[in-house]
């Protein structure tokens, strides 16, 4: 995986793959922050 980050690499050995990590990522986020009850969901 050339040009790829560390942690895109470590994600893929974990089984997270990219999409995971970035699921992950904002999950964390969003529960870090209380920010679940504050989010509206929008249809596009």
């Amino acid at each position: 995986m050339k040009g790829h980050s560390d942690i895109t690499k470590m994600a893929e050995a974990a089984g997270l793959g990219y999409d995971g990590l970035i699921m992950k990522i904002v999950k964390n986020a969003i529960n870090r922050y209380g920010l679940y009850n504050k989010l509206e969901y929008k249809t596009v």
